[in-house]
């Protein structure tokens, strides 16, 4: 499971209050990608499962305490890459992602082409393809 957001969601001096320590720390280490296993594993996984159904406040303390959770295993970690991935798309890039998605959810009860989407980012399927292939690793059925 992936949770993504801003280190400065919560303004810039949250994570550099001392109490934030471990925390600052597992987010330093998150660069690289991090796998938990076991017990450690198990409890990030109902954490996580009880943030998605969380809204609002809740849901902010909820990834708080999931980061706590992580951040004081004993269990260690492993790193999925020996250097730092940080690919942060610009916000052209993101509102055109953003598009996609929009499109690609409204239309999950019907069959799906991969023309229909491209023609709402102003693409052609060939262009979609290899943008959405870039992106996501895959490209959409053309049926």
């Amino acid at each position: 499971m992936v949770i993504q957001f801003s280190h400065d969601f919560m303004g810039a001096p949250f994570f550099n209050a001392p109490e934030m320590a471990p925390i600052r720390r597992l987010l330093t280490e998150s660069h690289r990608g991090l796998i938990f296993k076991g017990t450690t594993q198990r409890n990030a996984l109902r954490l996580t499962e009880t943030l998605l159904k969380l809204k609002g406040t809740p849901r902010v303390m909820m990834l708080i305490e999931l980061l706590n959770c992580l951040a004081t295993a004993k269990a260690p970690f492993n790193r999925l890459s020996s250097c730092p991935f940080d690919e942060t798309p610009s916000t052209k890039e993101q509102a055109l992602f953003d598009r996609a998605f929009a499109t690609i959810v409204g239309q999950y009860r019907h069959p799906l082409r991969q023309a229909e989407v491209a023609k709402s980012l102003h693409m052609t399927p060939k262009t979609f393809n290899r943008y959405s292939s870039n992106i996501a690793g895959t490209g959409l059925p053309n049926p």
